[in-house]
């Protein structure tokens, strides 16, 4: 199984000239980087096959990615860092999320979380130990929610599937939440009660996403 905690496929208009970027690609490109970028949530770093990128604005990271890859290349991954809140200040991360498969003839991307820490736990070993990760969870994860949500309105994009329950290896994903697995959650919390967290919301949050996006 996938250890990814989250992947939402953005896909909209699918063209049949396999050998030719899409109209408007760079547009839905600059949507894309300058939410990442001004989230904090992904600063891109490399391009598929480790090509570096150096910039100062969002047009010259899109000149950079038209030039090595839409000519060439049917689609690319974009990996960087992210800024991820702490009580101390700001703390630069990488390899939490990434973009995967952006394709240059049809409208397709797909954001992956790739990494527990968003979550109010976090699994420890491959038996499925957790500790608790309350400060980060608090301070991190409604950054996720909320840049799904604005990301899909601003592509403007079909999505029919987007925002339909999913099961990964840790996680459950339910429009544009995802959260511990219910009974992973459960287990724990009963191993290891911790009075600053909600149990029972954290449950009912659950539930409800699901019911609402079930497939």
């Amino acid at each position: 199984m996938i250890r990814d905690c989250g992947r939402w496929h953005f896909d909209g208009i699918y063209y049949e000239n396999h050998n030719e970027s899409y109209p408007a690609i760079r547009e839905s490109m600059r949507i894309l980087m300058e939410n990442l970028i001004s989230s904090k949530i992904l600063i891109p770093k490399r391009l598929t096959g480790g090509m570096s990128l150096e910039y100062d604005t969002v047009d010259e990271l899109l000149d950079q990615v038209e030039a090595f890859y839409l000519k060439d290349a049917s689609e690319f991954d974009i990996e960087g860092d992210t800024i991820m809140y702490t009580p101390n200040g700001e703390q630069t991360s990488s390899n939490l999320v990434s973009i995967e498969n952006f394709r240059i003839s049809e409208q397709h991307f797909v954001f992956v979380v790739k990494t527990d820490y968003w979550l109010p736990m976090t699994m420890i070993s491959e038996v499925f130990d957790f500790k608790w990760n309350l400060e980060l969870y608090k301070l991190n994860y409604f950054r996720i929610p909320i840049f799904l949500k604005r990301l899909d309105k601003e592509l403007g994009w079909e999505n029919e599937e987007l925002l339909l329950e999913e099961n990964w290896f840790v996680s459950t994903q339910a429009g544009y939440d995802f959260f511990l697995r219910e009974s992973m959650i459960t287990r724990a919390y009963e191993e290891n009660p911790n009075p600053d967290f909600d149990l029972n919301a954290y449950v009912d949050a659950i539930k409800m996403a699901k019911e609402q996006h079930s497939r």
